[in-house]
């Protein structure tokens, strides 16, 4: 289950949602709104392994972006736990550098927005994009 699916199935996210919508009506820019899931917990160790996102330009959502992320290591059992992605679901997966280029072309120019993007994702992000750079 995505971030998006569970948006639809969970009355708590949906209140959280209703919070979010009132939010983003001040957002005079189009904007999008992106989650990530994880191995883990830790910025520093955890790796992505879905990477979801919506475009929203007046209002309206225009486009969507949704993949798996092939991880160099196994997820921890309470990830899956939480995100539902088992290492199964992940073989065939492209890797990460593959995905953020694609995801990084996508995000350009748009405001980012996100629950505790801020605290998580984005320094998760920094970190496996800086690997990808000293790995060049």
């Amino acid at each position: 289950m995505n971030f998006f699916d569970e948006i639809f199935q969970n009355s708590d996210v949906l209140s959280r949602m209703k919070i979010f919508k009132n939010i983003t009506k001040q957002f005079k820019n189009d904007y999008v709104v992106f989650d990530i899931e994880t191995t883990g917990t830790s910025i520093y160790y955890s790796e992505p392994v879905q990477i979801s996102a919506v475009k929203v330009c007046n209002g309206k959502m225009i486009d969507k972006f949704d993949t798996l992320v092939k991880p160099k290591r196994p997820s921890s059992d309470e990830a899956i736990v939480v995100n539902h992605i088992t290492n199964e679901m992940l073989i065939s997966a492209p890797s990460f550098q593959e995905v953020y280029y694609k995801f990084k072309q996508y995000i350009e120019n748009f405001t980012l927005v996100g629950y505790n993007i801020r605290r998580f994702d984005l320094p998760l992000l920094n970190t496996r994009v800086k690997g990808l750079i000293f790995r060049l």
